[in-house]
């Protein structure tokens, strides 16, 4: 395995369910991992219940396996600080199960766009460039003479399916690269998440999303305040939010965690944030982060998809647009070439 490639959530989510069945049944941890032994699967048991027997936690053993994420070790880590390993491991599992929902999600909701804009482009490309040109020499041929509208015509259906080939070609090759490089390990963030960038406020919610999720877990989880609070921000991505929370981060005080950083980043819309804000002084953020959590994760699948609905219909005309001048000046040599014969 890579160095940084990191098991699937798939498979993330299906270890940390059955640690967590073996912890909720109170079997030894490594006997447990023995019984799970399969070479079929993704993560190699058998090693890590020789790395258990070794290291002593289930923690520092899952530490010496590359392909555990540090917020997967993090949190376990800090289960078994606090007794929790059980709880800590379902929550985890549900994690890495809506993770996995929301890349399939996002894949679903652009793998059809861009087919549909490669092949319009292609078809551009294919009419301006290989079947024109053989109908306007044969026109020309038969002594047929183009006009100018027709001339600005095609060159501008030229310069169009050039330029859009271009940028097809950019953006495949920048596709391939970055599907090698994840493959290999040698980058941690995947094509989903790098292509949310295109979208500012849509990464935005998710990535809030993720986090409220994360905080959910760990608040659920009993983990202590100010290592639920660094594993929460470790969770989010690059972007807007991150900074956001980390400014807030640095404002709270040595004793504070994750139930200030929650109330006091103004993250959240403003009625939702006046809700945590009286769940805190109840003390019940970690019951109304369930619904927060789920709240955000609508917003965010709603707002990606409202903001490919707005997009994807322009640039569909415009390019069915372009697609029709050229068939238009392929039909007037073709007609020119017809009459020709016809007399």
């Amino acid at each position: 395995m890579a160095k940084n490639k990191f098991h699937s959530d798939e498979a993330l989510q299906s270890f940390c369910t059955q640690i967590g069945l073996i912890y909720d049944s109170g079997l030894p941890m490594e006997d447990g991992l023995r019984m799970l032994e399969d070479t079929r699967v993704e993560i190699d048991v058998d090693k890590l219940a020789q790395n258990l027997g070794k290291a002593g936690k289930l923690s520092s053993a899952m530490a010496m396996d590359p392909g555990f994420p540090p917020e997967l070790l993090h949190a376990m880590e800090a289960a078994e600080t606090v007794g929790r390993e059980d709880k800590v491991a379902f929550n985890l599992a549900n994690h890495y199960k809506r993770q996995a929902e929301t890349k399939r999600f996002l894949n679903d909701l652009l793998f059809m766009p861009v087919l549909l804009l490669s092949v319009l482009i292609v078809v551009m490309g294919v009419l301006s460039y290989a079947v024109l040109p053989v109908f306007q020499e044969v026109y020309a041929n038969l002594g047929g003479v183009d006009n100018a509208w027709t001339d600005l015509l095609l060159n501008g259906a030229k310069l169009v399916s050039g330029v859009g080939l271009g940028l097809l070609v950019i953006v495949l090759g920048w596709l391939l690269i970055h599907s090698v490089r994840y493959g290999l390990g040698m980058d941690s963030e995947d094509l989903t998440e790098k292509m949310l960038r295109f979208f500012p406020q849509s990464k935005r919610l998710a990535d809030l999303a993720r986090f409220s999720f994360i905080a959910q877990v760990l608040l659920e989880g009993g983990v202590d305040a100010r290592t639920a609070l660094n594993l929460s921000i470790a969770q989010v991505p690059a972007g807007r939010l991150l900074d956001s929370l980390k400014d807030t981060a640095t404002q709270l005080g040595s004793n504070e965690g994750l139930y200030e950083l929650i109330t006091q980043a103004h993250i959240y819309p403003p009625l939702m944030q006046k809700t945590l804000s009286l769940a805190a002084k109840a003390g019940k953020v970690d019951l109304m982060m369930e619904e927060v959590s789920r709240k955000t994760q609508a917003d965010a699948e709603h707002s990606l998809a409202k903001t490919l609905n707005r997009v994807e219909p322009i640039l569909v005309i415009l390019l069915s647009a372009f697609v029709s001048a050229v068939l238009f000046s392929l039909l007037i040599p073709l007609l020119g070439i017809m009459s020709v014969l016809g007399s």
